[in-house]
């Protein structure tokens, strides 16, 4: 069976050849996760995994957003990274608007835009990446506390996080396609990368053969077309971070300064024009949200899928087991199945991660009476106008 998808995402990651086929760790004891094979296919609520805060927005004019990327909450605060607006906003723990932040501009402690934007509430600091050059610091009164030029030229991914106190964790996104290169100089691809002087270090996961997040293909009559794939190597565990190279057979756990195998991917087919990978949704301490992507064809109009392989997985760490799923939005009652319930950046509790959902389509199901209980209460006094409701995600264990 076959899909399209319509053209868009953001970033691809890298082709590493660090694996346990390559030897490169004791993978004996790991369980091994077949693709060729047929894996059962659930729908699972993600209620059963987790659990939801749903908390509406204060919209004023100088709030009002449409889409946040970048997360940050405690007890007391919540801090988003609006790209659109070129700023991060700062609300109360119940939604209510504090401030804006915005330093857009030229001058002195300016950036013209944001190619990235960081929270780090446990600091009280916010990041601003600016193309491949400046780590701009703000507090969260706004006030400027540094400007930093990295060592080396890096072009940070949109899913650059917190690692610890003094670094963030990304991945080196610079001159790579989605087509494996020919070995090269530069084999780390997943860096920290200190946050006051914007030196990096590379996590010890050689990555030899590169792959990226764009390729232009000819569709005919002297026509191409460049497309990039919104699928990601990297998000936070409980514990570190889960890494899940394109190339790679190994799934990886790094914390405390360790990368350690915790899966091995067995029959990838990589014989493709444009190769099957395994990405990273979500991941708890006990679960791991996987996809599967396996594209058949770009035309014109489309990236065509082959729907009898590609979609979302979960694996249990405790036991070993995976699915294949659909996913129920874990908002409506029953119903409607949507499994791209994807990790953003996010510094809060451990096990956690922020989103927001556009009050427009929750008012829509709203009216079609599909929102769950605690769901329809936040939203029922709301307008399609408002801002976005944000929902934090809370992984049971």
């Amino acid at each position: 069976m076959k899909r399209t998808l319509l053209a868009g995402g953001t970033l691809l990651s890298l082709f590493a050849v660090a694996s346990c086929s390559g030897k490169k760790a004791d993978c004996s004891e790991l369980p091994h996760i077949d693709w060729s094979a047929s894996i059962e296919k659930q729908t699972i609520d993600l209620n059963d995994y987790a659990d939801f805060e749903y908390i509406p927005l204060e919209t004023t004019d100088e709030s009002v957003f449409a889409y946040a990327w970048g997360f940050g909450y405690n007890d007391s605060l919540i801090a988003m990274a609006d790209f659109m607006g070129k700023r991060f906003l700062v609300f109360d723990r119940e939604g209510k608007f504090i401030r804006s932040i915005d330093h857009s501009g030229s001058g002195p402690g300016e950036y013209a835009y944001m190619s990235n934007g960081v929270i780090d509430l446990d600091n009280d600091e916010i990041y601003v990446t600016v193309g491949s050059k400046n780590i701009l610091t703000y507090d969260l009164e706004g006030n400027l506390k540094n400007s930093a030029v990295p060592a080396d030229k890096l072009s940070l991914s949109d899913d650059t996080d917190n690692y610890d106190a003094e670094h963030f964790i990304t991945w080196n996104t610079q001159d790579l396609q989605i087509q494996p290169l020919e070995e090269n100089d530069k084999p780390f691809r997943y860096l920290l990368v200190n946050k006051k002087t914007g030196e990096h270090t590379g996590i010890p996961l050689s990555v030899a053969h590169p792959m990226g997040n764009s390729q232009t293909f000819p569709i005919g009559d002297n026509v191409t077309r460049t497309i990039s794939l919104g699928l990601n190597p990297v998000v936070r565990s409980r514990d570190g971070f889960i890494i899940s190279d394109f190339a790679s057979d190994t799934l990886y756990e790094f914390a405390n300064g360790h990368l350690t195998p915790i899966a091995v991917f067995d029959n990838i087919d990589r014989n493709r024009p444009i190769p099957d990978r395994v990405s990273v949704n979500f991941a708890s301490g006990r679960y791991v949200g996987l996809e599967y992507t396996r594209i058949l064809d770009v035309n014109s109009d489309d990236i065509v899928v082959d729907e009898d392989i590609s979609g979302g997985y979960l694996l249990d760490r405790h036991t070993g087991k995976i699915i294949r799923y659909e996913m129920k939005r874990p908002y409506l009652r029953e119903g409607d199945t949507d499994g791209n319930w994807m990790y953003t950046p996010t510094s809060g509790r451990a096990n956690t991660f922020c989103l927001t959902l556009p009050t427009e389509r929750l008012l829509d199901y709203l009216e079609d009476g599909k929102l769950r209980p605690e769901v329809e209460a936040v939203v029922k006094d709301l307008d399609a106008e408002d801002n976005p409701v944000l929902v934090i995600t809370r992984f049971k264990e």
